[in-house]
């Protein structure tokens, strides 16, 4: 038995079984948020969006990686001090 100090205290009125039913029920009912919705009409409307999106994400973050050159730059590094801001004496 969990002691009265330590139990969650909800709001008078609030019912977690009821909390979990209405996610359940917005499953059930393929709930779509309005921010959802408007991204999916705005790709619709705009097909050239997504190709610009990958097109850029291949720019930035899909580049061939030199395993050699990072283990080189990772043993190079030096450990830094605990607290930068002050001078070792």
């Amino acid at each position: 038995m969990i002691p009265a100090a330590c139990r969650l205290r909800f709001p008078q009125g609030y019912n977690q079984a009821s909390d979990a039913a209405i996610a359940n029920d917005m499953k059930l009912r393929n709930y779509e948020s309005e921010t959802t919705k408007f991204i999916r009409d705005f790709l619709e409307q705009h097909p050239q969006v997504v190709e610009k999106q990958k097109r850029n994400r291949a720019t930035w973050w899909d580049r061939p990686q030199n395993l050699d050159e990072r283990k080189k730059l990772e043993e190079a590094k030096i450990a830094q001090q605990g607290y930068v801001y002050y001078n070792k004496p």
